[in-house]
């Protein structure tokens, strides 16, 4: 350090002019002019995101329906009621299903359910039928059917139900499902 506090440059102390010089730096940037400044202040709305209103396919009414007792391999058929199905603006071009969930016939030899709409009783004006059944028989599987609703409004179906009861005595419990899909079903 000693031996840099000796050091001259034209005969002026190298150490005094280092000091100059960053002094000389330090006052300039301190005093460095500012001519003109401007604020710019951005916004921005933040929403929540955009959900579509949901569709409107329209509703499928199938109320609970209790048959009278039948003994062992007794067969019977019988109209029970209605089934309602309202097609809304969305779902005008889908078509109607009926299956039935083969878990659940059991019970029975052999069991049907069909619904039909007379052209009273729906917008399409004219018959509309579908329906479905199950047999225990191997070569026979259960089978599904649909069919195209084309204008929207209120569909009024007659539902009629047969089968054979099984060789056990049992409370049996069908299960029909009633679906409005984008596709037909299609038999394999």
């Amino acid at each position: 350090m000693k031996r840099f506090l000796n050091k001259k440059w034209h005969s002026i102390p190298v150490a005094l002019l280092s000091a100059l010089l960053v002094l000389a730096l330090v006052a300039g940037g301190a005093f460095a002019a500012v001519y003109i400044t401007e604020d710019q202040l951005i916004t921005q709305e933040i929403t929540e995101p955009y959900v579509p209103p949901d569709k409107d396919y329209g509703t499928i009414e199938a109320p609970t329906i209790d048959l009278p007792g039948i003994e062992v391999g007794e067969t019977f058929g019988l109209v029970t009621g209605t089934v309602t199905v309202t097609v809304g603006p969305d779902g005008v071009g889908k078509w109607l299903h009926i299956r039935l969930d083969d878990t659940t016939v059991g019970a029975y030899d052999f069991f049907g359910a069909n619904i039909r709409s007379e052209a009273a009783d729906n917008p399409m004006v004219e018959l509309v039928t579908i329906g479905v059944t199950y047999n225990v028989d191997p070569l026979v599987e259960t089978w599904e059917m649909s069919t195209l609703l084309t204008a929207e409004g209120e569909y009024t179906f007659r539902e009629f139900v047969c089968g054979t009861a099984g060789q056990t005595a049992q409370t049996a419990e069908v299960k029909l499902i009633f679906t409005l899909e984008g596709v037909p079903y299609v038999i394999d």
